[in-house]
C-alpha cells in the first residue's frame, strides 16, 4: 500500500528509466506498462527501459529533445497538460547562473539545427567555470577558467535527418 501511495506522490515522472532504481522489483516495469504499455516496452535493465512508440502516437515520457553530444543533452518534460520542465545536462559543465542564463534549452535546439542544416559559421556560447586545481606541492587552489559550449558530435557521421553513421561506413 506505501508503494502505491508513494508512486501517487512523485511530482516528476520516469524519463529513459531515470529513477527506475527507486521502483521496488517487478513493480517498476506495472507503473511503466501501465504508462507507455506492455507491447510498447523492448528491453528493461536495473536502470534503463527501452520502449518503442507507435507511428502516430506520442511519447508519454519525453516531449521535445535532443543531444549535441555525448552525455550532452536537453529534454522537455511533460508534468501535466499544462506544466513542462526543461532538463539539460553538459558533460564537464556545472550549472550556474551564468550557464542557465546561456545555455537554455532554445541554444541547444538552435545549435542542433545549425549542425543539421549544414550552417558552417555555429554558435557557440562562452561562459566561466571554476575548478580546483593542485601544484606539485599539493596546494589546492580555485582557478577560472573560459569553456566554450558547442555542437560536438564528433565521433559519427550526422545526416541530414538527424540520424548517424559510424565513420568508414559505405553505403
Amino acid at each position: 500500500m506505501y508503494f502505491r501511495e508513494f508512486l501517487k506522490k512523485i511530482e516528476t515522472k520516469l524519463i529513459f528509466g531515470n529513477y527506475r532504481e527507486n521502483f521496488a522489483k517487478g513493480e517498476g516495469d506495472g507503473y511503466m506498462i501501465k504508462l507507455v504499455g506492455g507491447e510498447n516496452i523492448i528491453s528493461t535493465d536495473t536502470d534503463s527501459i527501452i520502449y518503442a512508440i507507435p507511428n502516430g502516437a506520442s511519447d508519454p515520457l519525453n516531449k521535445e529533445g535532443g543531444s549535441l553530444g555525448p552525455k550532452t543533452y536537453c529534454y522537455k518534460e511533460e508534468l501535466s497538460p499544462d506544466e513542462e520542465k526543461v532538463v539539460r545536462k553538459a558533460k564537464g559543465v556545472t550549472i550556474n547562473s551564468e550557464v542557465d542564463r546561456k545555455i537554455t534549452f532554445e541554444a541547444m535546439k538552435r545549435m542542433v539545427d545549425e549542425a543539421l542544416n549544414g550552417v558552417e559559421d555555429r554558435s557557440m556560447e562562452e561562459f566561466g567555470q571554476f575548478t580546483m586545481k593542485r601544484d606539485k606541492d599539493h596546494n589546492v587552489y580555485a582557478v577560472q577558467m573560459k569553456k566554450q559550449f558547442r555542437f560536438t558530435f564528433n565521433k559519427r557521421r550526422v545526416l541530414p535527418d538527424g540520424s548517424t553513421l559510424p565513420f568508414g561506413y559505405c553505403d
